[in-house]
């Protein structure tokens, strides 16, 4: 017994030190190891003690007293989400703020925001939809500026012009990425530039039904290597294009896909996608590529009053892998920790600031922003842990 003391007397301080290292990369983990997680194996032939948490791979790692590294099967799907609340009163951050009032063209308002893209600056995109244009918010203003499109609305198929801008992405270059459902494309905007390149569908915005184009597209993701996966909602199918292609690849072809809205890549995977549907089941399905069948189906969720999801909205991923969602039509935000099946409500619509959430994305801490679809506004939801 003196001598498993001994060791775990080394063991802490080997805690300790990598602790150390990781707690810049995983600072929610320091208050997960502070609570000197130790347990001895079924066998009562080994002692471990909680490590640290893989963020990649979503698993808590433990180490035994002979300095092996392990990550059991019964211990290692340990959730996150958990642990993360946020506020349930929200900030509105831009907009009019007025859930019934529908924005016109001008810089402080929206009219049907239909896309939400944070970035590590805290910096707000927004897919003005019914404005044709895509606005850029910076941290603190109460003024928006045009990046794409007309700053008063104008619609068309120039490559400066946008009509029903629907979701807004950015790749790991810098450069914007913004389907339009009534253009039939997805343009590439490099930063700084109004002037669009379309890297998906048609550039003079026809529909079709072959690979070379695209029939109203919603939800779009672009990976590390700048392919671009697409919801082709009318042609029922996820295509991905690939830089500087002219057509594009079925990765996924469902009747489901026609009300398809918004898509997700699957952390560490290259082969999977998640989109949400709001026809049909009002699900969201997880898809290998090629698969004949979707692998999971996700509608389920604890809430007494709406036990499944009513209209699911777009699709994001917080740093530990749990997958979020806004559901319009109860007014609420679903969380699906990872490895579970049936959802969590994290801002419910108690908030009269809640209203027909459309479009969720998170800032680099965690905060929550939700566009309201109908109320033509933006929402700011403080982390609380």
């Amino acid at each position: 017994m003196k001598q498993q003391r001994q060791q775990l007397h080394q063991l802490q301080h080997q805690q300790h030190q990598l602790l150390h290292r990781h707690q810049q990369r995983h600072p929610r983990l320091q208050q997960l190891a502070q609570q000197q997680v130790f347990f001895i194996d079924k066998l009562y032939t080994n002692l471990y003690v909680h490590i640290f948490s893989d963020n990649d791979n979503n698993k808590i790692r433990f180490m035994s007293v002979d300095d092996l590294l392990f990550s059991f099967t019964n211990f290692d799907l340990i959730s996150l989400g958990s642990f993360l609340k946020w506020n349930q009163t929200g900030v509105n951050i831009a907009g009019t703020g007025s859930p019934t009032a529908g924005g016109s063209a001008t810089s402080n308002t929206f009219k049907n925001p239909s896309w939400l893209y944070v970035d590590t600056n805290g910096t707000l995109y927004v897919s003005d939809f019914d404005n044709n244009r895509i606005q850029m918010w910076k941290n603190g203003s109460t003024n928006g500026i045009t990046v794409a499109g007309s700053s008063t609305g104008t619609e068309g198929t120039t490559s400066s012009l946008l009509k029903r801008p629907f979701a807004v992405t950015f790749d790991n270059n810098g450069f914007m990425y913004v389907s339009e459902k009534e253009n039939n494309r997805v343009q590439q905007f490099a930063p700084n530039s109004l002037v669009g390149t379309t890297v998906a569908g048609q550039a003079n915005g026809q529909e079709g039904t072959t690979s070379s184009y695209l029939k109203k597209p919603t939800g779009i993701g672009v990976d590390k290597d700048q392919n671009v996966y697409i919801i082709d909602t009318v042609n029922q199918r996820v295509v991905v294009w690939p830089p500087n292609a002219t057509s594009g690849n079925v990765l996924v072809s469902h009747n489901s896909l026609g009300d398809g809205y918004g898509l997700g890549l699957v952390p560490n995977t290259t082969n999977q996608i998640y989109y949400s549907t709001q026809g049909g089941t009002k699900s969201i399905y997880l898809w290998t590529f090629n698969a004949t069948a979707p692998t999971i189906t996700l509608n389920q969720v604890q809430d007494s009053a709406n036990s499944v999801l009513k209209n699911p909205g777009n699709i994001v991923f917080d740093p530990y892998g749990n997958l979020y969602v806004p559901d319009k039509e109860p007014d609420r935000v679903v969380m699906f920790c990872t490895n579970t099946t049936v959802g969590t409500v994290v801002i419910q619509g108690t908030d009269a600031t809640l209203k027909n959430p459309s479009s969720i994305s998170f800032d680099s801490n965690l905060n929550m922003y939700v566009a309201m679809g109908d109320g033509s506004y933006i929402v700011r939801y403080a982390r609380l842990n």
